[in-house]
């Protein structure tokens, strides 16, 4: 458990991956009942939609493909289906899984029903946060690409260039990806302020950008470390699957991709206390007052 001598809590890479590792190990089994239950709705959709295609689950597990523009109108409807609930799904189980992680800090032991619940309670608000940062990431993708435009548009008018052609998609590509990751990182709360103090879809994004500023080059830190973890273990997984163990890869591999979404959670949680420990002398007794 996080100590409870709050003033003396001070946001660090350390801490914060120490105390979300420790969580998540002493939670495992638990946490993943809470992502599996939660997910029975989409797995069922995923089914329905494999199963309306025009060709065979088998096929599909041998790598064929399906011609999309022939599908039917029912199908296309689940697909659609499919992508928003996978989407808002991974965010409720999210908030469920913050809520069993801010439980733990507290020292609480608690059940799996009330973490789906408490999930489920915040979805309204959660649903709409998505479709905001859905628009916004639409915004700046677009924003991103208008701009991309232009600067090829004048690199044009000087003359062709190949190597002119390849630095400005070098620097499209790494400005995309910078600009996701500088908004990942300053977004990297909003859950956790939602499951916490009820912030609104749209409060919950400024309430982020204001506990993470001066750490974010720390969160990026954790982000970074829990990515190249994550390669690591897949890494190793693979060994099995070249060594001709396929089915013992597979479930490794879910046991790992499970273990990594949990953690992504669980730290996202742990990083918030941590925040608003350091910003605001946020403690556990006012985790206590929150959900009691």
């Amino acid at each position: 458990m996080v100590q409870e001598n709050y003033g003396a809590v001070r946001f660090s890479v350390g801490g914060v991956i120490g105390a979300g590792v420790s969580i998540v190990l002493r939670n495992v089994l638990k946490l993943l009942a809470i992502s599996f239950l939660m997910s029975i709705p989409i797995t069922v959709l995923a089914g329905l939609f494999v199963a309306t295609l025009p060709i065979g689950f088998s096929a599909l597990q041998s790598g064929v493909r399906a011609d999309f523009s022939e599908l039917s109108d029912a199908t296309k409807v689940l697909f659609a289906l499919l992508f928003v609930g996978i989407f808002l799904t991974y965010f409720a189980i999210q908030a469920a899984v913050n809520y069993a992680a801010f439980q733990n800090l507290r020292g609480e032991r608690v059940g799996i029903g009330a973490c789906m619940r408490r999930g489920l309670a915040a979805m309204p608000r959660v649903v709409v946060a998505c479709i905001m940062l859905a628009l916004m990431m639409i915004g700046i993708g677009i924003a991103v690409s208008i701009v991309m435009i232009l600067i090829t548009a004048v690199i044009s008018l000087s003359g062709p260039s190949t190597g002119g052609g390849i630095a400005i998609g070098l620097l499209y590509g790494v400005g995309f990806f910078g600009i996701f990751i500088f908004m990942f990182i300053i977004w990297w709360v909003f859950i956790p302020a939602i499951v916490v103090e009820d912030a609104g879809p749209v409060a919950c994004f400024g309430r982020s950008r204001r506990l993470t500023k001066g750490h974010r080059w720390g969160i990026l830190g954790i982000l970074a470390l829990v990515f190249l973890a994550n390669i690591v273990a897949g890494l190793v997984v693979s060994v099995f699957a070249r060594l001709g163990l396929p089915v013992v890869a597979s479930v490794l591999n879910l046991i790992v991709s499970l273990f990594f979404a949990a953690l992504s959670s669980v730290l996202a949680a742990v990083g918030y206390y941590y925040l608003r420990a350091e910003k605001e002398g946020f403690g556990i007794g006012d985790l206590a007052g929150v959900f009691d």
